[in-house]
């Protein structure tokens, strides 16, 4: 369904970096505006080697997507390479890299979708324009990220400063992944030792996570 002009130049307008939001994101390392929440890129993950959670989709989605509402208080956060800054090039419409937690706008997306799924069916488009309006207008921190081997990193940390939305901090299963990708990577450079000083140097872990130990490193999945 097209928006009203007024609303897409409204997000339009929001986003084009001016001379002076290029010395906020610069100086500050981040620059909070309006995006269109297609462009974002859906197939993109920080954390692919990670299983995405249904439950906490679902979760999401019966707490805050019950009925059309905005992604405000899921903390979107999307990264931008410092060289990008710098050359002053932004990420073309829907290759925008999320950081933030991708079972947040998959919840959105699931919902609006159910919506049109309706209004295929014939019921009126109401409702539909109203998930269409918050897509159009979705709240996101623009993060700026040293390289991109740290967007992994940025993404995991995000997670765990999490508060309200504490359910989709990594569970100790989904944390195996991780550390098997990383051990994986690390290849003949791998002891339990180096890991572990890997993730803390990296991470620092809520209060309610499961502190990693030697024996959570040293795992064996066959």
């Amino acid at each position: 369904m097209p928006a009203s002009s007024a609303l897409t130049r409204k997000v339009l307008g929001r986003l084009t970096m001016k001379r002076w939001r290029w010395k906020v994101l610069k100086r500050e390392g981040k620059y909070l505006c309006l995006m269109n929440a297609l462009w974002l890129d859906q197939s993109w993950s920080a954390t692919p080697q990670i299983p995405i959670s249904q439950g906490a989709v679902d979760q999401v989605k019966a707490h805050w997507f019950s009925k059309p509402n905005g992604l405000d208080q899921q903390q979107v956060t999307v990264g931008v390479l410092q060289q990008e800054v710098g050359s002053k090039k932004m990420p073309a419409f829907g290759t925008w890299k999320r950081l933030s937690a991708e079972e947040s706008v998959i919840a959105f997306f699931e919902a609006a979708g159910a919506e049109a799924k309706n209004v295929e069916a014939g019921a009126q488009d109401d409702q539909l324009q109203k998930w269409l309006a918050h897509c159009l207008s979705c709240p996101v921190l623009i993060r700026v990220v040293a390289g991109s081997q740290e967007m992994e990193w940025v993404a995991q940390q995000l997670r765990e400063d999490q508060t309200q939305l504490s359910f989709l901090a990594r569970t100790p299963t989904r944390r195996i992944f991780d550390v098997m990708q990383k051990r994986e990577a690390m290849g003949v450079s791998y002891t339990p030792e180096l890991l572990l000083e890997l993730y803390d140097q990296k991470l620092k872990l809520s209060a309610k996570s499961e502190k990693l130990t030697r024996g959570h490193v040293s795992i064996k999945i066959y």
